[in-house]
């Protein structure tokens, strides 16, 4: 309400979303505890079909697929930087697709939230995971790396020291994870399909900024900033490090 929004029609565009209720929509979602009286429900299915992997896939979308990886990699990184114990389900590692062979046994069929519950082949999981060039190999190998990044960075833990920052564009979430001795880190993740630009003022005076550049960690490079503007890509994730 304080944002304006009505809930009831947000959560049911949200579950017309995910659960394949819009034709335009990249998500391959199932509904579970439906409620016909109040249309409300719950939306289940594996990250990567919820994201968009498995659409782009069937559709053999090589720009889809990119888009899909991309956010993938994005909503990770967002849980491993967020706050808390960061819970990631087994499976979303690999990009795992919906697993629909629930629906051949009585017992299961009745219950979606077996989509998202697969019998892991592992022959061809480790199969996919020496091709490093390969799709799943990529996805597994970028979510490790944020693993390891969030472990050696202290104000990552659970210290309850997460701010929310209000940068005047809706389509970029931000936050700040300040600890002691100069560790800090800014989140910026861009949920829209085109490049957004922010304002970099704000970087500058939380330290962030020095003699024109930005350090990024995901990828482990600087970023020349030849303007005011900072410049973030279609479902672009980035942490940048405290100077």
């Amino acid at each position: 309400y304080e944002m304006g929004w009505t809930p009831q029609p947000h959560r049911r565009f949200l579950l017309d979303y995910y659960c394949q209720r819009l034709d335009w929509s990249p998500s391959k979602g199932q509904i579970f505890m439906h409620n016909p009286k109040t249309g409300d429900g719950r939306i289940t299915g594996s990250a990567a079909s919820l994201l968009g992997l498995e659409k782009a896939l069937e559709d053999k979308d090589a720009d889809a697929i990119k888009t899909a990886v991309s956010k993938i990699i994005m909503m990770h990184g967002l849980v491993l930087a967020y706050g808390g114990i960061p819970m990631i389900y087994g499976g979303d590692e690999l990009g795992a697709l919906n697993d629909y062979s629930y629906l051949k046994e009585a017992g299961k069929k009745q219950d979606s939230r077996w989509v998202n519950r697969p019998k892991h082949k592992w022959t061809t999981i480790n199969r996919e995971l020496s091709k490093k060039e390969g799709l799943v190999a990529g996805i597994y190998t970028q979510i490790k790396h944020l693993i390891a990044l969030r472990k050696g960075i202290p104000c990552l833990a659970d210290l309850n020291n997460l701010d929310l920052l209000e940068l005047g564009n809706p389509h970029i979430f931000a936050f700040e994870r300040r600890g002691k001795e100069s560790c800090g880190i800014v989140v910026l993740a861009n949920f829209h399909e085109t490049a957004q630009v922010v304002d970099s003022t704000f970087l500058k005076n939380l330290g962030y900024y020095r003699k024109g550049w930005l350090q990024e960690l995901t990828k482990g490079k600087k970023i020349k900033l030849k303007s005011g503007l900072l410049e973030i890509q279609p479902f672009e994730l980035l942490w940048l490090k405290q100077f």
